[in-house]
C-alpha cells in the first residue's frame, strides 16, 4: 500500500457543499395552506414587478453600463467593483495554455488535482489585487503615468517580438479583434492595477526584517515527524454508547501496551499488528511515514508533534476517525528541505506502449526488448542500440540519456532499480513501466549533499525563504484590514438580488 493510501484515513476531510434536493419524481412539493396562497401570489407579483422596475429605471436613467455590470455574470465584487466571470475564465484558460506548452494536458485525469483548485486561486488573486488597488487609489499610491507608459511599451514590444514577423503579429491581432492601440489599452488596464499593487506592497514590506537568529531557528525547526498508530475506529452513525465502548477498548489496549513496552525486544508495530488481527475490523494499524503540519487532522497533528522521538502517547487521542495510540518514531528539521538529494545519471532504451495496447502488442514489444538486452549482454554498445531501437524521440539521438534524475520523479519501478544499481549496471530484464518496456543503465551518481548554514549560498536561500514568509504574513494581515474597509461579496449581485426578493 502506498503512502498516500496509508495516510488517507486521517487526512483532512475535503469540504463538501450540501445541495437542496428537488422532490423525487412522483412526489409533489408541499403546498401552502389555502389561506396563505393568495399572499404567495401577491409576493411573486411584487417580486417580478420590482425586478422589472429596477431594470427599466436603470436604462431610462442612462445607466446601461451599470445594468450590464449587474446582470452580467460576476464572480465577486470588491467595494462595489465587479470581477466578471469572463475575465476569470480568460486568465484560467491562459494559465492552462502555459501548462500545455510544457506537455501537461489539463484534460488528463492524472493532472486533475493540479487544475481543480487553480481557478479559485486565480479568483482569489484578482480579489486581493482589487482590494490593494482600492487602497492605492484612496492613498495616492497609484503607479505614475510615466512608469505605466514605460511598462506598457516594454510589454507591447516583447509581445510583438514573440510572433517573429510583423505579419504574424497583425494576424494575431485581427484574430482577437484587436488593434495595436486596443492591445496597449488592455495592457495599461492590467498594469495599472498590478504595478500599483506592487507599489503598495513595497511600502508595506519596507519594515520587514530578518536577522541571523531567525534564519538559524527556522533552519532547525521541526517540520516533519514520522509516526505510526493503532486506531480504534469510530464507525458511521455510531451512538454515544458505542463510541464510549470504542474508547474503552483503546484505553484497555493502551494499558496493556504500557505494561509490555518496557520488556526487552518490544516493538510497537508488532504489538499493534497482533491487536489488529485479534480485533479484526475494530482496530487498524498504519505506518504513516513522514508528514508535515497541515497534513493530518488537528488533534492527531498536535499530539504527534508534542511527543518526543520514540515516545508513545500517554492517553488515547480522539479524532473524527476514532481513538489513536500514537508512536512517534523520528523527525526531520527544515534543514532537509535545503539538502541536495542524491541524483543518478540514467540512459534508457524505450519500447513504448499505449495504455490500450493489446496483449499481442505487449508481447511483441517485450520480445524485442529482450532481444536488444541480450545484444547488450554480449557486448553491443548502448549508445548505438539506443539510436537504433529507442522510441523516445527526445533522447535516442543522445544515446538514450535522461540526464540526472532524483528519486520520486519517474515512479517506483524506475526508482527500485536506479537507486540500488551501481555505476555501469544495466537491468537484468526489461522493466514494465507506464510508458512501455525500458532498458535502463546507470552511468553516474551525485551523492546526497546536506545543507549547511556555513555555506553562503545555502544561508541566502534560507534567509530569502524566511523573509518571504514574513512578507506573506504581513500581506495576509493587511488584506484582512482591507476586507473590513472594502466589503467583498462573492457571487452575482443581480442573481442575489432576485433570489433575495423572491425568497428563494
Amino acid at each position: 500500500m502506498g503512502r498516500k493510501s496509508r495516510q488517507k484515513k486521517i487526512r483532512h476531510q475535503e469540504a463538501t457543499v450540501t445541495h437542496v434536493k428537488e422532490p423525487a419524481k412522483g412526489h409533489k412539493k408541499k403546498e401552502l395552506p389555502k389561506r396563505l396562497r393568495k399572499y404567495d401570489v401577491v409576493a411573486k407579483v411584487i417580486t417580478y414587478t420590482a425586478i422589472g422596475l429596477v431594470t427599466i429605471l436603470l436604462f431610462l436613467s442612462g445607466f446601461a453600463v451599470l445594468a450590464y455590470n449587474l446582470t452580467a455574470s460576476t464572480e465577486a465584487t470588491v467595494g462595489g467593483i465587479s470581477i466578471r466571470t469572463d475575465e476569470v475564465n480568460k486568465r484560467f484558460e491562459a494559465m492552462k495554455a502555459q501548462y500545455e506548452q510544457y506537455g501537461i494536458d489539463p484534460n488528463d485525469a492524472q493532472y486533475a488535482s493540479l487544475f481543480s483548485g487553480m481557478r479559485d486561486k486565480i479568483l482569489e488573486g484578482m480579489i486581493e489585487n482589487q482590494l490593494i488597488y482600492r487602497y492605492a487609489k484612496d492613498n495616492n499610491l497609484e503607479v505614475s503615468k510615466e512608469e505605466l507608459d514605460k511598462k506598457v511599451e516594454e510589454e507591447f514590444e516583447n509581445t510583438k517580438k514573440s510572433f517573429g514577423t510583423e505579419d504574424e503579429f497583425k494576424k494575431a491581432l485581427e484574430a482577437n479583434n484587436l488593434t495595436e492601440e486596443k492591445l496597449k489599452e488592455k495592457l495599461a488596464l492590467d498594469f495599472k492595477i498590478t504595478l500599483s499593487v506592487d507599489k503598495v506592497l513595497e511600502e508595506k514590506y519596507k519594515d520587514v526584517k530578518v536577522i541571523r537568529e531567525d534564519v538559524v531557528d527556522y533552519f532547525n525547526e521541526i517540520n516533519q515527524v514520522k509516526a505510526e498508530h493503532l486506531l480504534a475506529k469510530i464507525e458511521e452513525k455510531q451512538d454515544e454508547k458505542a463510541i464510549e465502548a470504542t474508547k474503552k477498548l483503546a484505553e484497555t489496549i493502551l494499558a496493556e501496551l504500557n505494561e509490555k513496552k518496557g520488556n526487552e525486544g518490544f516493538v510497537f508495530a508488532t504489538f499493534a499488528k497482533e491487536k489488529e488481527a485479534e480485533y479484526k475490523e475494530k482496530l487498524k494499524y498504519e505506518d504513516l511515514g513522514f508528514f508535515g503540519k497541515g497534513q493530518m487532522v488537528k488533534e492527531f497533528e498536535e499530539a504527534s508533534y508534542a511527543l518526543k522521538d520514540g515516545e508513545i502517547s500517554s492517553e488515547v487521542i480522539k479524532t473524527s476517525f476514532g481513538f489513536h495510540i500514537i508512536h512517534r518514531i523520528s523527525h526531520n528539521t527544515r534543514k532537509v528541505t535545503f539538502d541536495t538529494p542524491e541524483e543518478r545519471e540514467v540512459q534508457r532504451i524505450l519500447f513504448s506502449l499505449k495504455s490500450d495496447a493489446s496483449k499481442e502488442e505487449e508481447d511483441q514489444k517485450k520480445s524485442l526488448a529482450i532481444e536488444v538486452l541480450n545484444k547488450l549482454k554480449k557486448g553491443a554498445k548502448y549508445d548505438v542500440l539506443a539510436k537504433e531501437y529507442s522510441e523516445d524521440t527526445d533522447t535516442k539521438e543522445k544515446g538514450g540519456s535522461l540526464g540526472y534524475i532524483r528519486k520520486g520523479v519517474r515512479g517506483q519501478v524506475f526508482d527500485d532499480f536506479v537507486f540500488a544499481a551501481k555505476i555501469g549496471e544495466i537491468v537484468k530484464e526489461p522493466l514494465r513501466t507506464g510508458e512501455g518496456f525500458e532498458i535502463l543503465k546507470v552511468t553516474a551518481i551525485k551523492p546526497l549533499k546536506e545543507a549547511n548554514l556555513n555555506d553562503e549560498e545555502t544561508f541566502k536561500k534560507v534567509e530569502d525563504e524566511v523573509l518571504q514568509k514574513r512578507k506573506d504574513e504581513t500581506k495576509k494581515a493587511f488584506l484582512e484590514e482591507l476586507k473590513k474597509k472594502y466589503p467583498v461579496k462573492i457571487g452575482n449581485l443581480w442573481k442575489n438580488l432576485t433570489e433575495f426578493i423572491s425568497g428563494r
